[in-house]
Formats: C-alpha cells, sequence, structure tokens
C-alpha cells in the first residue's frame, strides 16, 4: 500500500469509526435527526448529484421537477437514515425486539426449510435494506451474502465486523461460485442487492419503460441450484419503522434455454422492484446512475 494511500485510508477509517461510536452511544430514534441534517446538507447546501437526480425522478415516474424535488429529499433522508441504521447493527436485535422492523411473509422460508430448499432473495437499495435482511439472520434463518472488497481494507474490515456481529455469514466474491451453489443446495439462503447498473454479466430487462441491464447472478444462481428466486424489499413506516415484505418467490423453468430463463426470472423481480418504487418513491436510491448505456 502506498505512502498516501495508507493515509487517506486511515483518516477515512477514522472518521467513520467514530461516526460509529456516536450512533452507537445515541438513541435509535435520535440518530434519524442526524440523518435528517446530513440529507438537508447533502441535497440543499452541497447540492450532491442534485439536479441529475430530480431529473431522474421526474423522467422515470412522469412527474413534475417540484414533486420530483419533493422525492429526492425523501430519498436523501432514506439514504442517510439506512447508513446509519447499518452503522448501528450491533443493536439491531433490541430494534427488532421493539417493533421497528415488521418482516412479512416469513412463512414461506419457514416452509423451504422444512423441505431443505434454499433461495435467492433478490434486493434493492430501498428503505433499511441492509438492515432488512440481517433481521432475517437474527430471525433464526441461515442467511449468506456474497461481499466485495472495499477499495480501504480498514473500512472493508469494519464492514463486515459489523455484519457479522448480527449472524450473517459472508462469501467473498472471489471464488464464490463454489461456495453459493453448495450453500443453496444445502437449505441456506442467499440475499444479494440487485438493482444497480453492472458492467460486467448483465442482461437487458425493461425498467420503468427503458432498456437498463441488470446482473444475471441472482437468477442464475436459481437456475443452476433448482431454487426459487424471491424479491425481498424494504420500505420505510414513517421515519424509523421499517416493513421487509419477501414476495410470491419464481422459480426456474427448464424447458426453456438458460438465456430465456434467467431474462425471465430478472424481469420478473425488476418488475415488483418497479410496483415498490412507484408506490414508495422516496425509499429508493435515486442518485444512482441506473440508466447508463
Amino acid at each position: 500500500m502506498k505512502k498516501h494511500s495508507q493515509f487517506r485510508y486511515s483518516i477515512e477509517y477514522i472518521l467513520l469509526y467514530l461516526l460509529y461510536i456516536v450512533v452507537h452511544l445515541a438513541p435509535y430514534r435520535f440518530i434519524h435527526i442526524i440523518a435528517s441534517v446530513i440529507a438537508f446538507a447533502g441535497f440543499s447546501i452541497f447540492r450532491i448529484r442534485r439536479d441529475e437526480t430530480v431529473r431522474r425522478i421526474a423522467d422515470a415516474l412522469g412527474i413534475s421537477e417540484q414533486e420530483a424535488e419533493s422525492i429526492a429529499r425523501k430519498s436523501y433522508f432514506n439514504i442517510a437514515a439506512a447508513s446509519l441504521e447499518f452503522i448501528r447493527f450491533k443493536k439491531l436485535k433490541h430494534v427488532l425486539e421493539k417493533g421497528y422492523i415488521a418482516v412479512e411473509n416469513t412463512e414461506l422460508l419457514k416452509t423451504l426449510e422444512q423441505k431443505n430448499q434454499g433461495a435467492v432473495l433478490a434486493a434493492m437499495h430501498s428503505g433499511s435494506w441492509e438492515i432488512s435482511g440481517a433481521s432475517l439472520s437474527l430471525l433464526g434463518f441461515r442467511m449468506f451474502y456474497v461481499v466485495g472488497i472495499q477499495h480501504n481494507p480498514y473500512v472493508d474490515n469494519l464492514i463486515n465486523r459489523m455484519r457479522k456481529a448480527v449472524g450473517v455469514e459472508l462469501i467473498p466474491k472471489k471464488g464464490a461460485l463454489k461456495h453459493v451453489f453448495r450453500r443453496l443446495k444445502r437449505g441456506e439462503f442467499l440475499g444479494i442487492v440487485a438493482d444497480q447498473h453492472i458492467a460486467g454479466d448483465s442482461i437487458s430487462v425493461d425498467f420503468f419503460g427503458k432498456e437498463t441491464f441488470a446482473p444475471k447472478g441472482p437468477a442464475a444462481f436459481a437456475r443452476k441450484t433448482g431454487v426459487p428466486l424471491i424479491p425481498f424489499v424494504c420500505t420505510r413506516r414513517g421515519t424509523y419503522k421499517h416493513t421487509a415484505t419477501l414476495g410470491t418467490p419464481v422459480y426456474p423453468d427448464n424447458s426453456l434455454s438458460q438465456e430465456e430463463d434467467i431474462r425471465r426470472m430478472t424481469q420478473y423481480y425488476y418488475n415488483e422492484f418497479e410496483k415498490v418504487i412507484r408506490q414508495h418513491p422516496g425509499d429508493w436510491f435515486w442518485l444512482h446512475r441506473r440508466w447508463r448505456k
């Protein structure tokens, strides 16, 4: 590691760790006041991607820029709040016990467990997506994630420690395939966030009436192992409460070619994502440049 990179990484880690301490000391509801301040600064003062985000919302939803700006403000708050809620992972069990997180349709996973059958849970950056997946782990379901490596090794280590603190199994992205297949076949549940633009192994789908590219991974894993693919979405109830919902599963169809089946399953959960976003537009991560060519 070069000296200037090591110095920058150390500073980033120290700042994140200080925030980590503050967030853990603060009451759960108070961190949402902090999130409001962060969101206001990002949207109104520093204007981080503000204009392009508002245009993206207006274009996708077919609404005025004034309406889109209101949704954008909520989206900036949601991102800030979700980040702080993730940093506060060690206290997630208490938040779950307080009823701030409701997980719907868990009977589906219980039924699959009885059959010793795994599933791929396709999630999106909506609501507090990190804590929704972790809540399943705290409820006793055998969850695992495939994770990439952050550029900053100190931050990467801290983030992974936070995830492991709630019992989520982490599989490094490099060389993950055999581990994913084995775990799915023995009845575990793979959580994978699948709504962002991907430059690698992707497939074309329709999303808000526009062509976009989605990762093949979730549908390919389901197809390869014969397990269902389940849309898994999280929305915010008011300021600090959440509803995580397991949707209707879609199963592989071996009468189709592999490419056709992957496209069919991917389009299915993207349709489900779009429905949720239209119902709760302020909860989605609109800052992401989703429709890049």
